[in-house]
């Protein structure tokens, strides 16, 4: 998730940050020499080859070139993006915005050698703005420079402290360098300022529940899920609550869930056994287990709720036979085979405890 997150969002959308000022507006033209003009509108419609042909043939000037760029990055690139890069470098190979999209495009695509060369022609015509500093920050991160990585993000927000995305990668990656609490400060901030970014809200979620602040967890997942009781959200509030143990709430939430959304009963069960189990109530969870199987055999977690339970009785046999039919319909999860281990490491145990009590037993 954090590759995922630092190299697409957390520091590559620039495309809502760089260059706002450099679009012209809707009558301008996007020519220098005679000749059809292309206009903004026509940035906006025309096909992606067209576009590449005025850019080719010298139609597109530097703000039409720009604009062009940006296009292509909004839309996830293009299978043309690398050949009108190098149309608009060699047009305009001093470009600041140029120079930082082809970076940034680079970068992506996992091209690092590339994305450093096109960075560092940038700062040698002078680029030292926000995004450049922005942009510093993902060539850093690829390189494993975290510590840099950081600097180049507060230089970033030093000249754009209103940019949350800034503030969202600085968090993300203190969790890369297992500092929870500067990174709930940095989510924290970024949160501040755009409430309504999604992955901004998981993290911010994610890391009071990290640091222990349960009650901060719930009161932020209960702004989501009494009105849009989805996924990730459901699972995060229902175990914030059994965090608390507020168990009473949690259960009723997982049903109402469950009513509201029957296509997520498997895994919304699951908790509710989980809430089961940690009341207290292993009957309940077994029994609710046993009648989700009822209805499809091939489930698997409650085959995972089922090989807990009786782990925890001390009927072992049934814990293995469970886990292990957990794992023939899904060998590829992790979760299954370490807690079989778990049993196998508990009978070793019990085994020797029982050896070196009767060795002690004989020996008296």
């Amino acid at each position: 998730m954090l590759k995922t997150r630092l190299q697409r969002v957390g520091f590559l959308s620039i495309s809502c940050l760089l260059w706002c000022c450099s679009c012209g507006s809707i009558e301008s033209t996007y020519t220098e020499i005679p000749g059809r003009s292309i206009r903004s509108t026509e940035i906006t419609n025309s096909g992606t080859s067209e576009l590449k042909s005025a850019l080719s043939d010298g139609r597109l000037n530097r703000q039409g070139a720009i604009q062009l760029i940006s296009q292509l990055e909004n839309n996830d690139w293009s299978t043309d993006t690398d050949s009108i890069l190098s149309l608009a470098l060699a047009q305009f190979p001093k470009e600041e915005s140029i120079l930082l999209y082809a970076s940034q495009f680079y970068l992506e695509k996992g091209q690092l050698n590339k994305a450093t060369t096109y960075h560092k022609q940038a700062f040698k015509v002078g680029s030292r703005n926000a995004k450049y500093y922005h942009l510093a920050s993902g060539l850093k991160i690829a390189r494993g420079e975290f510590d840099a990585a950081i600097d180049d993000l507060n230089k970033a927000i030093l000249l754009n402290p209103g940019n949350f995305d800034f503030y969202l990668t600085k968090g993300l990656l203190y969790q890369r360098l297992n500092d929870s609490q500067s990174a709930l400060n940095a989510v924290e901030k970024a949160y501040d300022i755009n409430p309504n970014d999604e992955k901004v809200f998981q993290e911010l979620a994610k890391l009071y529940r990290s640091t222990g602040q349960d009650s901060m967890s719930l009161q932020l997942l209960g702004t989501k899920v009494e009105s849009n009781p989805i996924d990730p959200y459901v699972t995060d509030y229902t175990t914030a609550l059994l965090s608390v143990g507020d168990y009473q709430t949690a259960k009723a939430f997982i049903r109402k869930a469950i009513n509201e959304d029957s296509t997520r009963w498997e895994s919304w069960s699951a908790l509710l056994s989980e809430a089961y189990i940690k009341e207290g109530h292993k009957d309940s969870a077994v029994y609710l287990a046993k009648n989700m199987l009822e209805v499809d055999s091939s489930l698997y977690f409650p085959k995972i709720v089922l090989g807990r339970v009786y782990n925890d009785w001390g009927y072992f046999n049934a814990s293995i036979n469970y886990y292990s039919q957990a794992i023939k319909i899904d060998s590829t999860n992790q979760l299954a085979i370490d807690e079989l281990n778990n049993v196998y490491q508990k009978i070793a145990y019990l085994r020797k405890l029982r050896s070196q009590q009767q060795a002690d037993s004989l020996s008296n």
